[in-house]
Parts: C-alpha cells; structure tokens; sequence
C-alpha cells in the first residue's frame, strides 16, 4: 500500500501532477490525500474547496473505489506543505 499526498493549486503543473496520480495509483490498496493551501490573503475558502472536488473527481472518474481524502490548510504556501510532509 502506498499512501500519495497531492499538493494541488490552479497551476498547470498542480493538475498533472493530479493526472500522474490517476496513472500511478493503484486503486485496490493504494490512498490519496489532496492538499491544497489557502493563504491568508489568497482566495476563498469555497474555491479551495471545489478546486479539491474537481481532483476527487477526476480521480474516481478513473478510479471509482479509490480511497480519497482532502484537506484545506492556511498559511504561507511553502511552509504549510513542508510542515505537512513531515508528518
């Protein structure tokens, strides 16, 4: 079993990284976390959001039984994703 946390913005590269995923998962034991920052005097808390449930589902489109979680976290971008891989 692998567990994947996938940092996502609106960038090109945050949504390949999303299609890698949907390449490298596999569905029956693996996990995916989406991750996505909200920062203090960014965007709105419901774009964050939808912009998770678009992942979700280009993932489950592919990968319908697939185990997927997401979180919004706030904070300086960088720092919240490397206080994140640490745990």
């Amino acid at each position: 079993m692998t567990a994947y946390t996938v940092a996502i913005d609106d960038s090109v590269a945050g949504w390949k990284t999303v299609d890698w995923a949907v390449d490298a998962v596999d569905p029956a034991v693996d996990d995916v976390r989406l991750l996505t920052v909200s920062e203090f005097f960014g965007e709105a808390l419901t774009r964050s959001e939808h912009r998770l449930d678009a992942a979700e589902q280009r993932l489950r489109t592919v990968h319908p039984g697939l185990s997927v979680t997401h979180d919004v976290t706030g904070g300086p971008t960088a720092d919240r994703l490397v206080a994140d891989a640490a745990l």
